[in-house]
């Protein structure tokens, strides 16, 4: 060791007397042996009257190994030292110390020649030599002798002689039992064999190995109860001796064998090798012990069976492989995958047709292996697998669908509507037959879809345009011949032109007269009276030819009549009456009613007489025009002329009891 620790004790100085000067430690040194050289002298500080010097870490380096002394003194405050004070100690090695070697031998005196050694590759530091070591065979047999032992340590020292009793006895027989080999054996590979001596025997303190030398044999190392190998290409033996300075054990010898690639794999049951693509594939090899299996193509893994997952065309591969992963003689097969059929071409054939109708349709992508096609119209499946059909056609339109089939099921369908024609229903004209004269009508039908209309007049369309009397028709086909329909209408000119209106022209007594729409016409079927405010009805037919009007008041009056039919409007025809009736009277009665404020400003108060009666009465401005239609009066009421323009106007009333006129003044 290098370093050597020391614990001083603690020094102090006596204590001094009253008249001596006080003094104190300050200073100390050291030195090893008998070295008086200063130069070899170590210092150090202390201070104080009492000091306890702490452990001093002293370096022991340029001192051989074995027993020293360390001499060390102090020094005061006054300089002076104080005496040398002296430790001994032993330098030794440094730690760790390990045991590197161990001899041993028997006898009272050290023998070299029959001394027994044994190293340690690996330096321990514990031995039991008796169970581990002791090789005694070369010592003679028999109790009583005494067993000396020493051990080197790892600083090349001696120990001293450590004695045992030893008691030696005949040895027994030594065997090896086993060779184990520290893994797989392939050729290449480097393996360990290990020879295990038998339990209870005479234990091999050494081995002698024979191994195979060719063929790629070769020995990497050799090392007591191993030996490291390289394993050649052929088959050979691994053979085992073990020695001790006793005896020679029997050989022990490992035959071992080079695993060869593997055969050719046999398939296990029927490979599909015309699968459907997107189908999942099982393939599998018979399995053989030792032996493990590779995929590759159209699937990929380990085992000896694989699932494939069908793809392109292709192939699939399995190698087999020996526990040394040698490859053996793959097997290969090649795969042609169905796939599904495209897609038929177009379908063919009338797309047009009439109801109750058969038809023949068909594609162009001719036969398809192991299937064919499955026709369909309105969700019913036609039997058969032909590339064309004949469909039968009720009433109603739908698509008819062709679709592709075969192992691998069905393919992408071609579709085509297909319109179902109906016979067209017989066509109604829309008109009466009835012509107005010098006019002309417009003959029509109601269209239906898809449906085509021919006038006897060669027109077509669903109308035309007449102007002159007989029969016409029209026929309705749908075009595609599935039947035809028509209709007929006779055209008649209507005659309402009247030569005049037949009555009285001058009335001076009131009271009810005909009126005569002349001739009477045939066609007519109504005739329209007009007449004036004044005048009013006293008929209940107010549309026949005759008219029965009530004439009460002097004036003119004009009384016009149109004779109309169905379809047509005449022209209309007037006559002009002159009345003078009650002139007199209207002219003495006036005082049966009171009127005011007149003038106004359009609101008059009207006031009957006691016993007049209710009478009817009318409105009329300067022109004889109407302007108040005709009413009932009874009593009192407002009559309201606001609306009318400023000026004059004439109420004229008729009664069983009055009659008269008023002049009323409108002023705003």
């Amino acid at each position: 060791m290098n370093r050597l620790l020391l614990a001083l004790l603690t020094f102090g100085l006596f204590a001094p007397s009253a008249n001596a000067q006080s003094t104190t430690l300050n200073r100390f040194e050291y030195w090893f042996d008998k070295d008086d050289d200063d130069a070899s002298r170590v210092f150090g500080t202390v201070s104080g009257m009492d000091v306890n010097i702490p452990a001093l870490n002293i370096n022991t380096a340029s001192l051989d190994l074995g027993p020293h002394n360390l001499r060390f003194r102090f020094q005061d405050s006054q300089g002076q030292w104080g005496s040398v004070v002296s430790r001994a100690f032993i330098k030794m090695h440094d730690t760790p110390y390990l045991i590197t070697a161990v001899r041993y031998w028997v006898g009272e005196e050290l023998h070299p020649s029959g001394m027994q050694y044994h190293y340690f590759d690996m330096p321990t530091d514990s031995l039991n030599i008796i169970d581990e070591l002791l090789d005694a065979c070369m010592f003679p047999t028999g109790a009583g002798q005494t067993l000396k032992v020493q051990v080197r340590d790892n600083h090349g020292q001696w120990s001293s002689v450590i004695t045992r009793p030893l008691n030696v006895n005949p040895p027994g027989t030594m065997a090896i039992t086993g060779i184990e080999p520290s893994g797989p054996i392939c050729a290449g590979d480097t393996v360990t064999f290990t020879a295990t001596p038998q339990v209870g025997g005479a234990i091999p303190t050494g081995y002698q190995w024979t191994v195979p030398n060719d063929n790629g044999w070769s020995i990497v190392n050799w090392s007591g109860d191993s030996i490291i190998m390289t394993i050649g290409s052929t088959p050979g033996n691994i053979i085992a001796t073990g020695m001790n300075t006793c005896d020679t054990s029997a050989e022990f010898s490992l035959p071992v064998t080079v695993p060869v690639a593997p055969g050719l794999p046999a398939t296990s049951g029927n490979w599909d090798l015309h699968p459907c693509a997107g189908t999942n594939v099982d393939y599998a090899v018979l399995p053989v012990s030792g032996v493990h299996y590779e995929w590759t193509g159209a699937a990929t893994g380990s085992g000896s069976t694989i699932t494939a997952n069908i793809g392109p065309d292709g192939t699939i591969t399995v190698t087999p492989y020996n526990a040394c992963n040698v490859p053996g003689t793959p097997l290969t097969e090649t795969i042609t995958v169905q796939h599904l059929p495209d897609a038929p071409g177009a379908i063919t054939g009338d797309f047009e047709v009439c109801a109750n109708s058969s038809q023949h349709y068909s594609v162009a992508s001719g036969s398809i292996a192991d299937g064919g096609y499955t026709w369909n119209w309105q969700g019913i499946d036609f039997p058969g697998t032909d590339d064309s059909t004949t469909v039968d056609f009720g009433s109603a339109s739908g698509t008819l669908t062709v679709t592709p089939f075969n192992n691998c099921g069905s393919g992408t369908s071609s579709e085509q509507a297909i319109t179902v024609h109906q016979a067209p229903d017989a066509p109604v004209i829309n008109e009466s037959g009835h012509l107005c004269e010098g006019d002309s009508a417009t003959l029509t039908v109601n269209p239906e879809p898809g449906i085509n209309y021919t006038w006897t007049t060669t027109e077509t369309g669903t109308s035309i345009v007449v102007n002159t009397p007989g029969p016409y028709g029209v026929t309705a086909d749908n075009g595609f011949g599935c039947g035809m329909t028509s209709a007929t209408i006779d055209v008649v000119v209507d005659s309402l032109q009247l030569e005049y209106v037949d009555g009285p022209v001058t009335i001076i007594v009131a009271g009810a007269y005909a009126f005569t729409a002349t001739p009477s016409l045939p066609a007519a079927t109504s005739y329209e009276w007009i007449i004036p405010a004044s005048m009013t009805w006293d008929d209940s037919n107010q549309a026949d030819s005759i008219a029965y009007l009530h004439v009460d008041f002097a004036g003119s009056y004009t009384v016009c009549v149109v004779a109309k039919s169905e379809q047509c409007t005449g022209d209309t025809m007037c006559i002009t009456i002159d009345s003078s009736v009650g002139i007199a009277g209207i002219l003495s009665n006036g005082a049966d009613i009171d009127i005011h404020p007149n003038p106004s400003n359009g609101l008059f108060t009207v006031v009957m007489s006691a016993g007049m009666g209710p009478v009817d009465y009318v409105v009329m401005n300067a022109l004889g025009q109407v302007v108040v239609p005709s009413a009932k009066l009874n009593g009192r009421t407002t009559l309201d002329l606001s609306s009318l323009a400023s000026g004059s106007y004439v109420m004229r009333w008729h009664g069983a009891h009055s009659s008269g006129q008023r002049t009323l003044l409108v002023q705003h």
